[in-house]
């Protein structure tokens, strides 16, 4: 790769991990600015109608900007080229994040308590749904950014990295979803999922800034050889 390529895939992925970095302090701080919300509880969603409502939104915000980075950093790699079916999902899923920023969920999580259409507002219920198709898109992005780190025989560490932190969201997840309606411990079934993303996104990105990938020319000649036995 040529040093400018280099240094604007590192550029990217180091924007991309200071953006999830600034977004795993936000989550952590927003439980210090509610007071009176449960942790085991309460969902994070729910911090959105509390005091600590505008650290939440900042953190929805570094999020998807991070992602959009991630992007960038990936787009020479064999992970998720630009155009790729893995690129595209990416961004959805940071679109994803900005429409659960504009539409907050109901009050004390309504949506998961057993209300029914007539008790939930047009904005819960487009957070509901959100939420269910961003998990969605991560689960399938996940799949397929796993399976092009095998393909291209490289970073075999990272490859199991991504794995085991993969299958711990998928656990942490469907305790969340096993546990409604919501009762302890759901609120921290779905901090654990939310932390394994957060792991995982941070690893890929981590990943994109590594020298693994060599030039270009050699990095898109591997996206569909198969390691070696």
């Amino acid at each position: 790769m040529t040093a400018p390529g280099v240094a604007a895939r590192s550029r990217a992925a180091s924007l991309a991990l200071a953006g999830f970095g600034i977004y795993g302090v936000l989550l952590v701080a927003v439980h210090f600015a509610s007071p009176g919300y449960q942790a085991g509880v309460h969902f994070l969603s729910d911090y959105a109608n509390g005091p600590g409502a505008r650290i939440l939104q900042l953190a929805f915000v570094a999020a998807a900007g991070a992602e959009v980075m991630l992007v960038r950093a990936l787009g020479s790699t064999p992970i998720a080229p630009r155009g790729s079916a893995v690129s595209r999902l990416l961004l959805l899923d940071a679109a994803l994040k900005i429409v659960l920023l504009v539409f907050p969920i109901d009050p004390m999580g309504a949506a998961f308590a057993g209300a029914g259409p007539p008790d939930l507002t047009t904005a819960g219920w487009i957070h509901m749904l959100t939420g269910v198709a961003a998990s969605g898109v991560f689960f399938l992005a996940g799949i397929l950014a796993t399976r092009a780190v095998w393909r291209s025989g490289r970073a075999r560490g990272w490859l199991l990295l991504l794995v085991l932190v993969g299958l711990l969201w998928c656990c942490f997840y469907g305790l969340t979803l096993a546990s409604q309606p919501v009762a302890w411990p759901a609120g921290w079934y779905q901090r654990l999922s939310i932390g394994a993303q957060w792991v995982w996104l941070l690893s890929l990105a981590a990943l994109a800034r590594s020298s693994v990938w060599g030039s270009p020319d050699r990095a898109s000649s591997t996206v569909l050889a198969p390691p070696d036995p």
